[in-house]
């Protein structure tokens, strides 16, 4: 899942134990709970992130 709303979607992904790409271009602070698998703040970064989870 990749997705710049922390309870929408990087919640909602890791509550159903998939992986999740935060994407963060503003670099505010994370919310409560657990953290993205990965955390990006740029478009660019998406397709390392993804290849990044793949090999986990």
């Amino acid at each position: 899942m990749i997705g710049n709303s922390w309870r929408s979607d990087v919640q909602g992904a890791n509550n159903l134990g998939i992986a999740s790409i935060g994407f963060n271009q503003q670099s505010l602070p994370s919310g409560e709970g657990s953290p993205p698998s990965i955390e990006v703040s740029s478009l660019r970064q998406i397709p390392e992130a993804l290849v990044a989870l793949g090999s986990r």
